[in-house]
């Protein structure tokens, strides 16, 4: 019940128009809307609609509502109805409203009960679907008589398992099915299972061996059918890393021929049909790719990038019926099998990816000097040039850092036309993240020596350390003016007596 400043707006399935309280006798007008308050208050009018009535009671309605416009029609200010005729509490226009209220309850009665016992029956058939009784097979293993006791007992156990122990449900599954409720239902489902698993017993037995032969024909008829569809993968990486041996970029610890073939052959049993797998042989062919990537990582305060790797193996295994003969033992029947040593084809099997135990760590300033196509630089030099590696002694480095020939021609090859970490990244070597630590880090110096051997860093190591931790330059250089630093310290020393100052000022 809508109401404004003037006018009374009523729900539409009272089917009485709006009022306007100034044009009503102010007695009236109240005693309306006393009686209306009563039916708004016993019923929710916003939840029915036309269609909850049936006929009869639309009917009653329609007649009640016109009566109560009438009486309405006598409330105006300008009627020529006596008070006593529209006395606020005449008992006409209160029973008028009263049935209306009547009729109204009535049907938000009836239409709640319809909703009640509709989501009842929603739950029960969502019982029903949950524990699904085996009724095609009931149907198909029950005598008529059994068949009606069966359908008999499932409200039965419907109501067995909305009343279960959830807990205890948890422990044990199906315990719900142990109680009296479902004592018809629980024995009637045995009987179902153990006619028809009687039923397969007797259908097995009638299997022979032709019908073995015919069965194991087709196996291998698919089987060829599916090797046949199947194309060879190809790599992930690009094939260009071949030539450059990443394999031999370190020590690494490579998968050798028996794990292979070990892992191939559980793939391949995996595979393989049940029917096929004592009369089939195969012969293995693989290819293996290392492929290598890197981490940023800080060592002797010189940036770097570690290098891991990983082996990826592409199996072929040729497939073929063995020259044999194989007596299959059945419950029921004995059959002979004899291969014939046909091919089958080729199996193709997924790539299998291995973290290959083996790193080595390059400084950052050296795979710059190194996609250059330089060996030597201030800080940088070589102590040992060969054919298979060249060995470079790194400033601030405590032990020198050995490069394989191929490492060292492939990162001077993928740099010809793009700087250093584009090129990485571009390859897969690195993602985003690292590029970023690689391009700034590329053109930082390498840490100073002093007298006694001792390295340090200047001013702007300790300018990029901070910044990494989040730091803003402004506060930074502030910091550092204040800090007492000097030649003797390391970069690490530097870094935590900025800090103190850095902590002090956000104080």
């Amino acid at each position: 019940m809508a109401e404004n400043e003037s006018m009374l707006v009523l729900a539409p399935i009272l089917h009485l128009p709006p009022v306007n309280k100034k044009q009503m006798l102010p007695y009236a007008h109240l005693s309306y809307l006393n009686l209306l308050k009563e039916i708004y208050d016993e019923v929710p009018l916003d939840e029915l609609c036309e269609d909850d009535l049936v006929e009869e009671e639309k009917v009653a309605g329609k007649k009640i509502a016109d009566k109560i416009i009438d009486w309405l029609g006598m409330c105006g200010e300008n009627s020529s109805q006596s008070v006593l005729t529209v006395y606020p509490y005449s008992r006409a226009i209160t029973d008028y409203v009263r049935d209306l209220k009547r009729i109204l309850k009535t049907v938000y009665e009836r239409k709640v009960e319809k909703q009640r016992q509709e989501a009842e029956k929603q739950k029960r058939l969502a019982v029903l679907k949950e524990i699904d009784p085996p009724l095609a097979d009931a149907k198909k293993y029950l005598t008529p008589e059994e068949m009606q006791l069966f359908l008999g007992s499932i409200p039965g156990a419907i109501d067995a398992y909305l009343d279960r122990d959830k807990k205890a449900e948890g422990y044990h599954p199906g315990i719900w099915l142990i109680t009296s409720k479902t004592f018809d239902y629980r024995y009637l489902v045995l009987i179902i299972k153990e006619r028809k698993e009687k039923e397969r017993r007797e259908k097995q037995a009638q299997i022979n061996h032709d019908q073995y032969i015919d069965r194991l024909s087709a196996a291998i008829e698919k089987f060829r059918a599916e090797l046949g569809k199947s194309k060879k993968p190809k790599f992930v990486h690009p094939p260009e890393l071949v030539k450059y041996e990443p394999d031999n970029w370190c020590e690494l610890e490579l998968l050798t021929n028996q794990q292979i073939q070990k892992w191939a052959e559980s793939k391949i049993f995996e595979r393989l049909p049940e029917t096929l797998t004592n009369l089939t042989k195969w012969k293995l062919n693989w290819q293996l790719q290392v492929i290598p990537n890197a981490e940023y990582e800080v060592f002797d305060n010189t940036p770097c990038l570690t290098w891991y790797f990983d082996t990826h193996i592409l199996v072929t295994a040729s497939l073929e019926l063995k020259k044999c003969v194989i007596r299959e033992h059945h419950p029921y029947y004995t059959a002979d099998v004899q291969g014939e040593g046909e091919k089958l084809g080729v199996l193709y099997l997924e790539h299998l990816e291995w973290l290959t135990p083996g790193t080595f760590t390059t400084p950052i300033a050296l795979l710059s000097l190194l996609a250059k196509g330089d060996l030597e630089a201030p800080g940088i030099t070589v102590t040992e040039h060969g054919y298979l590696f060249t060995t470079f002694a790194i400033q601030g480095f405590e032990e020198e850092v050995e490069i394989y020939d191929g490492f060292r021609k492939y990162i001077k090859d993928i740099s010809k036309d793009k700087p250093l970490a584009e090129a990485l990244l571009a390859k897969g070597l690195i993602d985003e993240d690292t590029a970023k630590f690689v391009e700034k880090k590329a053109a930082l110096p390498l840490p100073q020596l002093l007298g006694g051997g001792q390295p340090f860093s200047d001013d702007s190591d300790v300018m990029s350390a901070l910044e990494g931790m989040g730091y803003k330059n402004g506060d930074i250089d502030e910091a550092m003016g204040n800090a007492p630093l000097s030649p003797e310290m390391s970069l690490e020393e530097k870094v935590e007596t900025v800090l103190k100052f850095l902590d002090s000022n956000s104080l």
